[in-house]
């Protein structure tokens, strides 16, 4: 439980869930980048407050984002299960 909290807490710091990640010094804002978070993030905000569509940018590489996330994990999940069951 504590390893949890200390590794999802710094992700939503640094991907801009909770304040602006342009705050953040300009190193935390690459890192943030690489965290599963961002870039959705950033494209439901774009989509809320903006009233962006999918032909923007934003809301595009945020939706394309999130897939890439969700095959990576599926695909870990299923070599896991596949070795280790």
């Amino acid at each position: 439980m504590m390893i949890a909290i200390g590794t999802i807490l710094p992700c939503f710091l640094v991907s801009g869930a909770i304040f602006p990640s342009e705050a953040l010094p300009l190193s935390l804002q690459y890192v943030g980048y690489l965290l599963p978070g961002t870039l959705p993030g950033d494209a439901l905000r774009a989509i809320l407050l903006k009233g962006w569509g999918m032909d923007h940018y934003v809301v595009w590489i945020g939706f394309v984002s999130a897939l890439a996330w969700i095959i990576i994990y599926w695909t870990l999940t299923g070599i896991y299960h596949f070795i280790w069951d």
